[in-house]
């Protein structure tokens, strides 16, 4: 039975204004984010989707949950999507972070860098996988997961059959959609990246 997967990043907060690692801190959208996920809901209103399973920090579910309402879904959560832990990097801003060795051994080589009270890209991957697997059991259809943009990247890079480590070369704007086709062991993406507005995937400078 094919699955036609949505990986979708969550919508805007304050704290990318500032530039600001969020990792597990529950920051919820602001009045853009919003605006953003409502805007989101209307461009996916004709896709009729089989479930809609939602990391369930406040940014990624209250997404998921303005897109369940457009929709007509409820929304599942599952602690398996929630971001990447950081560890001592969360709520600092990136600036900061800048100026730290191990931040900067992790861009360079995110594999065996180990992030101080953080977890692997490897581990953060697996979790988000077994979470997708038991939500596609016996769905079909479309099938909408509501996360985080490294969990998206990594999910991305699983699908694509590229190492790990290259995660971070992919785009994923606030409030974006990437597609993946499920068949059993096969996987196809269909796109990467998508936004209703082209700029924002395109030119927006947010993380």
């Amino acid at each position: 039975m094919e699955t036609k997967l949505l990986l979708i990043r969550h919508a805007v907060t304050s704290w990318h204004g500032q530039s600001r690692v969020l990792g597990q801190n529950d920051v919820p959208l602001d009045d853009a984010g919003v605006a953003q996920a409502k805007a989101l809901a209307q461009a996916l209103s004709q896709i009729r989707l089989s479930r809609i399973v939602a990391s369930p920090l406040a940014r990624a579910f209250q997404t998921a949950a303005l897109l369940g309402e457009r929709v007509g879904s409820e929304v599942t959560p599952d602690p398996r999507l929630t971001d990447m832990l950081v560890g001592e990097w969360e709520g600092m801003t990136y600036e900061e972070l800048a100026k730290r060795d191990d931040y900067r051994n992790f861009i360079r080589d995110p594999i065996s860098t180990i992030i101080p009270g953080g977890e692997t890209i490897e581990e953060a991957r697996d979790r988000a996988l077994a979470a997708i697997a038991d939500a596609e059991s016996g769905a079909g259809g479309a099938l909408a997961i509501v996360t985080h943009s490294d969990i998206v990247r990594l999910l991305l890079c699983h699908y694509l059959g590229v190492e790990a480590g290259r995660f971070l070369r992919f785009r994923v704007a606030v409030a974006s959609v990437s597609a993946v086709s499920l068949n059993g062991t096969q996987a196809k993406v269909l796109g990467v990246n998508w936004t209703p507005a082209i700029e924002d995937a395109i030119f927006s400078s947010i993380m």
